[in-house]
């Protein structure tokens, strides 16, 4: 009984391992930002400027999302473009500049919202029927979110930067 239960814990700790496992959002990592409502899809920029939400891949940058601390405000800067995510009187998006987030537990699992959104208490991340990212209210399972760690070292974090700043030449404008 008790080789079998070693084999069986070993077993659990060895698929946790391969898996990424759901994590609380810390400053310098990166993640994959799951709708807890829809747990199929997962928060992905769309071009530069737009968000949405999309069936998840383990591996597309797009839905890959740095997350930086700072205070009790939160950025998340997307792999796949460079840009981040922001939130202006409801409207969900991608920018160049950082924009600072509120994250707060939710049964379980998060609530994000734009710190200087006055959107109300309709101003959280939602995913809506047609998988846009729009904004809500808090206690919609759709408005919850689950961080799932993608692991990186630093150098392949700086070569993802190196990469997504050589995608757009210097003297380029983007509106």
């Amino acid at each position: 009984m008790k080789k079998l239960f070693k084999t069986l814990l070993l077993s659990v700790l060895l698929l946790l391992g391969a898996a990424d496992a759901m994590a609380q959002f810390q400053n310098g990592k990166v993640y994959r930002i799951v709708c807890s409502g829809t747990t199929t899809v997962s928060l992905s920029a769309n071009a530069l400027s737009d968000v949405i939400a999309t069936s998840t891949s383990t591996t597309d940058k797009a839905q890959q999302w740095y997350v930086a601390k700072s205070g009790s405000y939160y950025t998340f800067r997307n792999l796949a473009t460079g840009r981040y995510l922001k939130s202006t009187s409801g409207e969900w998006g991608m920018t160049e500049e950082s924009n600072n987030f509120t994250v707060e537990s939710r049964n379980g699992n998060y609530i994000i919202r734009g710190a200087n959104d006055s959107y109300n208490e309709y101003g959280y991340m939602h995913k809506d029927g047609y998988n846009n990212i729009v904004s809500w209210e808090p206690n919609n399972g759709n408005t919850q979110w689950t961080p799932y760690t993608v692991d990186y070292t630093t150098a392949q974090l700086q070569a993802i930067w190196t990469e997504v700043e050589n995608l757009i030449p210097s003297s380029a404008t983007i509106e």
